[in-house]
Order: C-alpha cells, then sequence, then structure tokens
C-alpha cells in the first residue's frame, strides 16, 4: 500500500516527466521545420537567380498573381452575385495565364501536333 501523498507525487513526477519529454520532442520537431524552410528558401532563392533575367513587367505581372486572390464574397450577396464575382475572377485569370495564339491560319488540332 502506498499513502495518498506518495501516490500523488509519484503521479505528478510521471506526468512532469512526460511533459518534458513531449516539450522536447515539439522542440525538435520546430527545429526540423525552420530548418526546412530555411533550406527550400535558399533553393527557391537559388532556381530563381540561375535562370534567364525577367524583364520588370514580367516580374511585376509574377508578383501581382501571388499576391492576387479570389474575389471576397459580402455577407448579403446573392448566389447569382457571387457566381458571377467567380467568373469573373476565373476569365481575368484565365487571360492572364494563357498565352496568345499567333498562327490563326492553323486548326487548333495542327497547333496542338496532333
Amino acid at each position: 500500500m502506498v499513502g495518498l501523498r506518495a501516490a500523488l507525487a509519484l503521479a505528478a513526477l510521471g506526468w512532469l516527466v512526460w511533459a518534458t519529454r513531449h516539450h522536447r520532442a515539439q522542440l525538435r520537431q520546430r527545429v526540423a521545420l525552420r530548418r526546412l524552410v530555411r533550406e527550400l528558401e535558399t533553393h527557391t532563392h537559388t532556381l530563381r537567380t540561375a535562370g534567364t533575367r525577367r524583364s520588370s513587367a514580367a516580374t511585376v505581372a509574377a508578383k501581382a498573381d501571388a499576391l492576387a486572390s479570389a474575389p471576397r464574397l459580402a455577407a448579403g450577396q446573392s448566389p447569382e452575385q457571387a457566381l458571377r464575382a467567380l467568373e469573373r475572377y476565373a476569365a481575368a485569370w484565365t487571360r492572364r495565364h494563357t498565352q496568345p495564339v499567333t498562327d490563326h491560319d492553323r486548326s487548333a488540332s495542327d497547333r496542338e501536333g496532333r
């Protein structure tokens, strides 16, 4: 038989050991995540600088695309208004991300290599 104080002390010690191990594991994960993010940023920077230099307009467009997000839907909007806003956003995104067709004299299947 163990007294109440001894049982409580043993339980508190067990909890303290578990909490310490759990906290250390979280710290190790956080350090590993920071290291991974740092390496990813370094790799991304290397890829950006290794490629050909983009024009300033292309750089501005890339930054704008990265910052652009879907339109926020207002609380009072009807579903039809929200759908029209999303359609406008999708159309603008498609215009920005598709290349213009320069060979109008060939059919679409010829342009695709079929």
